[in-house]
Formats: C-alpha cells, sequence, structure tokens
C-alpha cells in the first residue's frame, strides 16, 4: 500500500494510524501541500479534490479519510477494528461521518486564523473565538457519547481512530480546555504504539 500525504494533516495522520493499528506494509509519499503538490496534474490524476490523505492499493485509488479508515478496518478484520454486530457497526459509521462535517469545518477556521495567515496578516480575533467555541461544543458531544466507556464504541476501533487526531490538535495545539473526561481518553489513546509512530513519523513531540 501507498499513502499519500502530509505530517501536519490531521486526516493524514487519521489514516496512518488505521495503517499502523491493522499492521499494513506500506510505503508514505509526503506530498508539498505547503506549496501546491497538491495541486499538480499528477497528484490529482489520484486525488481530483486535490487534498491529503490518498491511498494507493494496487489497481485501487482512494481518498477521503475516513473511507480509507473503513477500508483498511473491512480488508484486515483480523485487527478487529469493526464489531461484527449491525448495529455497533452502524453506530461506528456514524462517528466516521460525523467527524468530517462537524469537526473538520472548525478545524479548518482554526488554521485559517492561525498557521494559514499570510505575512502581515492579522488573525480575526472574533473568528478565531467562535471556532475554538465551536470546536469545544463538537468535542463536549462526543464526550457525552463517551460517559464511562474506555472508548467510544466499547472497545477501540476505527471511530476512535478518526476522534484522535483533531482532539490531539485541539487540546495540545490550541491549548483548548476540555472536561477531564476528554483529556484522559486522548491520554489513553495517544498510548498507542500506533500514535506513537504516527507523531515520530510527523516529527511532532509526544507531549506539546
Amino acid at each position: 500500500m501507498e499513502l499519500h500525504w502530509h505530517p501536519m494533516s490531521g486526516n493524514s495522520r487519521k489514516a496512518l494510524m488505521a495503517l499502523e493499528e491493522v499492521g499494513a506494509d506500506y510505503t508514505l509519499h509526503q506530498v508539498d501541500i505547503l506549496h501546491g503538490a497538491q495541486h499538480t496534474p499528477e497528484y490529482r490524476r489520484l486525488n481530483p479534490n486535490a487534498l491529503v490523505p490518498t491511498l494507493v492499493d494496487g489497481p485501487m485509488v482512494l481518498w477521503e479519510s475516513s473511507a480509507i479508515v473503513y477500508y483498511l478496518a473491512e480488508v484486515c478484520p483480523e485487527a478487529r477494528l469493526f464489531a461484527s454486530d449491525p448495529a455497533q457497526r452502524a453506530s461506528t459509521v456514524r462517528w466516521l461521518v460525523w467527524q468530517p462535517v462537524t469537526i473538520m469545518p472548525c478545524i479548518r477556521r482554526l488554521r485559517e486564523q492561525t498557521v494559514m495567515l499570510r505575512p502581515g496578516q492579522t488573525a480575526d480575533a472574533d473568528a478565531l473565538t467562535r471556532a475554538k467555541q465551536d470546536l469545544s461544543a463538537g468535542l463536549r458531544l462526543v464526550g457525552d457519547a463517551l460517559g464511562s466507556q474506555a472508548y467510544l464504541c466499547g472497545q477501540f476501533g476505527v471511530a476512535d481512530i478518526v476522534m484522535l487526531p483533531h482532539m490531539w490538535y485541539a487540546i495540545n495545539e490550541m491549548k483548548l480546555e476540555l472536561p477531564p473526561q476528554l483529556t484522559d481518553y486522548v491520554a489513553r489513546l495517544a498510548e498507542r504504539p500506533s500514535w506513537r509512530t504516527v507523531l515520530a513519523r510527523a516529527g511532532t513531540p509526544a507531549v506539546a
């Protein structure tokens, strides 16, 4: 397998974490999204959205990070990242759908007001505050769903994989104050060898 990714992309990180969790044999190709490499004709033939990540598995080319995580769980059932019960599987898929449409827009708005600012440009304080508030509200919903469980769907699986990179970003990079329940959840997930490998490949310290 080949993963086209960027180390600072949360969506790339969740795809890489899934590759590690299933024990796949893979090669990484870094796409220099900061200098527009995602817009080259060669890359757009793989991913017409000009986004990362993209997974290549033989003749199959797959984009959309949640779809990649789903695929890896399906083709590597021995990793047990999906429940066999239909209701539990549907609950898991719900998080794969919810995270990109609810959490990612908040992350994107935060990045627009921080790391994506052009030289000389200043952040819109109100926009930054609203984005932080919206992200915190979304993550509190995750905490409510988590309840007293160790993992979102009872046992560790793809739902936790799709959430971890973005919760890590919220806590360690945006310094958001989240309930202890969620910080404990993130700390628990961050102990997994797969996540430590992700951080190592991204050149990010395990503790910010």
